[in-house]
């Protein structure tokens, strides 16, 4: 009972850091899109 616990633990954890990693590349890629419409704007 214990060993499953913990191997659920681990696949939550390994889980919870697959989506972190995912949002924080979303957040860079939407980072990266803001900078990209100043540089239009601001190069006028």
């Amino acid at each position: 009972m214990r060993i499953n616990v913990l191997i659920f633990t681990i696949y939550i954890q390994k889980l919870d850091r697959a989506e972190r990693e995912r949002s924080f590349q979303r957040s860079k890629a939407i980072e990266e899109q803001i900078n990209q419409t100043k540089l239009k704007y601001t190069s006028l």
